[in-house]
């Protein structure tokens, strides 16, 4: 699904200025707070870490008319402080984002995703680069690198305090953070590898930045931009087949006009924040993959007494949120009673280029009946061609 032009302008905009892209809301803005805030930190950091090590310049007089060294701690870690802020958001966002922003999007635990790391590897060595998977959120190697790196960060905030509780010997911080000094072999190894990954970053974060501009250049899809406005353009000859709900919706948003329209939210997305777009409704209508284990394209439509059955596995083969929210409305007492899944049973459940044919013969039908419900609900629609 996407949500309704109304709700975000440049979707809308794309679409009648940009035929061949549509626009999708990935990063929700707790990621793309997080994901500055902790940018601006590593940068505070890495100069002002560097100068603590190492001082690269000094001032003239005594120590304490200037205090120059002081207030390099103090703003050191004053930014440790505020990424370690971050960072726990960030791990609620895992759990409380939407699909694209998940600890199961963010991770690689997917069995799949380890099978296209080879083939993004290669893509970008230019390499067979047709065979290379789309992906929507973070493609394998993303997801690799990015695990790595905030084990990394995690590693020298924990290195950081240690040496940072040594200024107050039998203080909290002290006492936290005493095993650290032991683990690596002494005080002075962990701040000898504090320093090391420091290095590790200042190598990284050109890198991230020059191959986010080349993903812009190459692909022209908005990757770069995508964190500052949240969302990416993708080509509309690029189909997942995760995205059959958001490529039935779209071609109803483009094709069909709806007398009163109906809200249409992209779930993918909204994670737990779905739930009171869900409450406030007098009516839901889903759509998407239903993997209820028939044959590929079969059309799958799922009454509201037949949906708590399904809460017990993965409405869609994707992704668990929309099940969540689910199952806590339904608890809560505040799931709709005109409540409809439709949708069509995958053939696959890895990322491609284009839906299954069986999938892609099923479109037709699928649209066709979510018309008929919408119909049902008082919509009336009639075909802008």
């Amino acid at each position: 699904m996407t949500e309704a032009s109304a709700r975000i302008p440049i979707a809308a905009a794309v679409a009648e200025r940009a035929p061949g892209y549509r626009w999708i809301l990935l990063w929700r803005w707790p990621l793309r707070l997080t994901h500055w805030v902790s940018a601006a930190c590593i940068l505070v950091l890495c100069v002002t870490g560097f100068y603590i090590g190492n001082p690269y310049f000094s001032t003239w007089g005594e120590a304490s008319a200037h205090f120059l060294m002081g207030w390099a701690r103090f703003i050191h870690f004053t930014a440790a402080a505020i990424i370690v802020g971050a960072m726990i958001l960030r791990v609620y966002w895992l759990f409380a984002g939407g699909r694209y922003a998940s600890w199961r999007a963010l991770l690689p635990v997917r069995g799949r995703d380890w099978g296209n790391l080879a083939k993004t590897v290669k893509y970008y060595f230019m390499v067979k680069q047709e065979e290379a998977p789309h992906y929507l959120g973070h493609h394998p190697l993303q997801q690799l690198s990015y695990t790595a790196i905030y084990a990394l960060v995690i590693v020298h905030v924990v290195t950081g305090f240690a040496m940072y509780g040594m200024s107050n010997p039998g203080g909290i911080i002290f006492t936290v953070f005493a095993w650290v000094g032991p683990l690596f072999g002494g005080i002075q190894n962990a701040r000898f590898w504090h320093h090391i990954l420091t290095w590790v970053l200042v190598w990284f974060i050109p890198l991230h930045v020059y191959l986010a501009f080349r993903a812009d250049v190459v692909d022209r899809e908005g990757e770069m931009s995508s964190i500052f406005s949240g969302g990416r353009f993708v080509r509309t000859d690029v189909r997942f087949e995760d995205g059959l709900g958001l490529a039935a919706l779209g071609q109803l948003r483009t094709d069909w006009s709806f007398d009163p329209p109906p809200s249409l939210v992209d779930g993918g997305t909204w994670g737990m924040n779905l739930l009171h777009e869900i409450e406030d409704a007098e009516r839901v209508l889903l759509v998407d993959a239903i993997n209820a284990d028939r044959s590929p394209g079969t059309l799958i439509v799922l009454e509201r007494d037949e949906l708590p059955r399904f809460f017990a596995m993965k409405l869609s083969p994707h992704q668990i949120d929309m099940k969540e929210v689910l199952a806590v409305a339904e608890l809560r007492g505040t799931l709709p009673d005109q409540t409809v899944a439709i949708g069509l049973q995958p053939e696959r459940i890895e990322l491609s280029t284009e839906l299954s044919e069986a999938v892609r013969d099923g479109v037709t039908s699928l649209l066709a009946r979510i018309i008929g419900q919408l119909e049902d609900w008082g919509h009336r629609a009639d075909p802008l061609t």
